[in-house]
């Protein structure tokens, strides 16, 4: 498992991690940290209002 800094990150370099994902030959997952509540939630379409990505909070 390899840890990187978003900010760190080309966008090619995302694009690329994106299709490794969706070809089921690779996991990534975000962490976020911040004082403020982000986000208020994930719409996986902004027509979709019950389809919501699944998150879990790390405490």
């Amino acid at each position: 498992m390899w840890r990187y800094q978003l900010i760190d990150l080309s966008e090619q370099h995302i694009r690329q991690l994106r299709l490794l994902i969706k070809l089921n030959r690779a996991e990534a997952y975000v962490i976020v940290r911040t004082d403020q509540p982000w986000p208020p939630e994930i719409l996986l379409h902004p027509r979709q209002r019950s389809a919501k990505v699944a998150r879990d909070a790390i405490n």
